[in-house]
């Protein structure tokens, strides 16, 4: 390998592997390679194989994780449980309960029926205990996989036997796991996606990813947001935006519903225009009414970050009626004379 810029072969090389990749993503699953990929990585970490259950979405493994919590103690044995009447549907918590108490039938045994009504009652209405998914072992990991096969494939350095069984565990077709020390909740890949030019998740006109078992999510340019501003843009209303708190998913909002009415949904004036340190706009604006929540006005500050050049609508405290002021204390500087940094990003 050239050591300033790479041969033709190996660009090509580079792209090869980087579709074989790629073209992990929707690819059914092969449950018996999974196990055995399962199984690998948790010897590594000194563990026993763990009990595998597989299920079709990361919200499936979520109402896994929670019936898991609820239903089984320490010992893998079952709690008593009380029987409780619910009419609560919904298509991917039915699939759920049906892989869930198929996978742990042995230690249900005869309380199976009143397992499935209490689970109804106190973990789907109740499904608000998140547990983060794994940080090794899912589909984020192939692209420092894709990096070293590039250079075995070009003679660089040697396959090794741990590397070539990490291989054949994304190949497996698992999306990403669950990893709790006796059992691991694995999922199984989307069956669509729809991406920007950039690659990110994104789609105007419907779900930018969905799962197989019905389980699907709206993107804007790698942000996700609620399916209402998706599919009912035209119903978005004052309340919708209010209740964002992130500013990238409030940023998403201002994009795809545009400027004009963007602003005339916040319902705001402006008050205040100048520049921030760097010459780049800012825009102080106040509510026209009282919020009624709040009781009080509501001001936002429309700045440019400096690193990607997107436009952002932040909250601002607003009281000094000037743009410069409330930049520098939403940096928690009193005065703009005290926000004086050397570079920004």
């Amino acid at each position: 390998m050239s050591s300033n810029e790479l041969t033709v072969e190996e660009k090509a090389l580079m792209d090869n592997i980087t579709k074989e990749y790629l073209g992990l993503i929707c690819m059914p699953i092969n449950k018996s390679e999974a196990e055995k990929g399962v199984d690998f990585l948790y010897g590594l970490a000194g563990f026993n194989a763990p009990k595998k259950v597989f299920v079709e979405s990361p919200l499936s493994a979520q109402y896994i994780y929670n019936m898991i919590n609820m239903c089984i103690e320490e010992d893998k044995r079952v709690r008593k449980f009380k029987t409780v009447v619910t009419s609560e549907k919904d298509e991917v918590w039915d699939k759920t309960l049906a892989i869930f108490l198929e996978a742990f039938a042995d230690d249900l045994k005869g309380y199976a029926d009143k397992a499935e009504n209490y689970l109804k009652e106190n973990c789907y209405k109740n499904n608000d205990k998140k547990v983060s998914a794994s940080w090794n072992g899912n589909i984020s990991d192939a692209g420092y996989v894709a990096y070293y096969q590039f250079y075995i494939q070009n003679g660089t350095i040697e396959t090794t036997e741990n590397f070539e069984k990490m291989k054949a565990y994304l190949k497996s077709g698992i999306y990403d796991c669950i990893q709790l020390q006796d059992i691991c909740i694995v999922i199984s890949h989307p069956n669509d996606v729809k991406t920007d030019s950039e690659g990110r998740l994104h789609s105007e006109e419907g779900f930018a990813i969905k799962f197989n078992d019905g389980h699907s999510l709206c993107f804007w340019h790698g942000i996700q947001v609620p399916s209402k501003l998706i599919f009912f843009k035209e119903l978005i209303n004052k309340e919708d935006l209010n209740a964002v708190e992130n500013v990238e998913i409030k940023r998403a909002f201002q994009e795809f519903l545009g400027e004009k009415r963007f602003f005339e949904l916040l319902d705001v004036e402006l008050i205040d225009e100048s520049t921030d340190r760097s010459d780049r706009p800012l825009k102080l604006y106040k509510s026209k009414e009282v919020d009624p929540l709040a009781e009080e006005y509501i001001y936002f500050l429309r700045i440019v970050d400096h690193s990607t050049e997107r436009e952002y609508v932040i909250c601002v405290e607003g009281t000094s009626g000037d743009a410069r002021t409330e930049l520098a204390r939403s940096y928690a500087f009193k005065t703009w004379e005290e926000y004086a940094p050397e570079s920004e990003s």
